[in-house]
């Protein structure tokens, strides 16, 4: 009778096994997914869309002519933050603009919106045959460096000062970062690089109080990653006036801290067009 009733126990144990086990398998499945998705949730602050048109020289003035003419239904279906032309920078006829979605799904639709419009297929056909290159790139926006720096959470809740300034300067600054050496990283700048960063852009802006850092961005999507910086200055003498100050102190360099890689890229100043909603 002792031995059935050992056997018995055994059997019972051997078969509870599986599912004890089983269930720890489910536990920790579900809790792995629950917290990737409330990470996911609060990653997803939106995103920036940039969007670059090199022209024809001899069309460039239709372009920017027409779009401005057609201007209404471009800001009736799409977030659209500006559009700039370039003062100094490695193409002369290109049109820069900038757009803030939420997300990819409204990004979609807006989109599938505005190509039904009769109006913007006519914009398109009369546009066309003055455009030679299109270029695009999604940018997120960098939440520690603008809160460092106690900046609005979106560039979209950015308002140009009123300072009469008739002819404001914007600058766009461009940096090729590599972390793929540094320690512990997983696809994330290092937190030590964003403090180092956070404290040269606060130096530069101590160099040019009237200049405004608008934008700060990290690409997303294609080849390397980018670091972006979009200012504003009332005038080109005063934002010519920040480069030489930030010279003299080595701000207009990106830091380079353990295991990041910064290297500067380009620089294009822009004015704004009469149709921007950034001026």
């Amino acid at each position: 009778n002792l031995l059935l009733i050992v056997s018995f126990s055994a059997m019972i144990s051997y078969a509870l096994k599986p599912k004890l086990f089983f269930s720890k398998i489910v536990r920790r499945t579900t809790s792995g997914f629950s917290n990737f998705t409330t990470k996911a949730q609060s990653m997803d602050k939106g995103f920036i869309e940039v969007r670059e048109y090199t022209l024809k020289p001899e069309g460039f003035a239709s372009y920017v002519n027409i779009t401005k003419d057609f201007i209404d239904v471009r800001k009736e279906y799409l977030p659209f933050l500006g559009m700039f032309t370039c003062e100094v920078g490695d193409s002369l006829h290109r049109v820069v603009h900038f757009y803030n979605y939420k997300d990819f799904n409204e990004r979609t639709e807006r989109r599938g919106k505005i190509v039904s419009d009769p109006k913007w297929k006519e914009f398109l056909n009369l546009t066309r045959p003055h455009t030679a290159r299109q270029r695009n790139w999604i940018l997120l926006e960098v939440p520690e460096v603008y809160e460092a720096l106690d900046l609005p959470s979106s560039a979209a809740a950015f308002a140009p000062p009123t300072d009469g300034a008739k002819k404001p300067f914007w600058e766009l600054r461009r940096y090729t970062v590599d972390y793929s050496n540094a320690p512990g990283i997983n696809g994330q700048l290092p937190s030590h690089f964003l403090k180092s960063y956070s404290q040269a852009l606060q130096s530069r802006k101590s160099n040019e109080p009237s200049g405004s850092l608008v934008l700060i961005g990290e690409t997303a999507v294609g080849e390397g990653r980018e670091l972006w910086e979009l200012w504003r200055y009332p005038d080109g003498q005063t934002c010519f006036r920040s480069q030489q100050a930030c010279r003299s102190t080595g701000g207009l360099t990106a830091p380079t801290d353990e295991g990041v890689k910064v290297s500067f890229l380009n620089s294009s100043l822009l004015n704004p067009t009469s149709f921007s909603v950034w001026k």
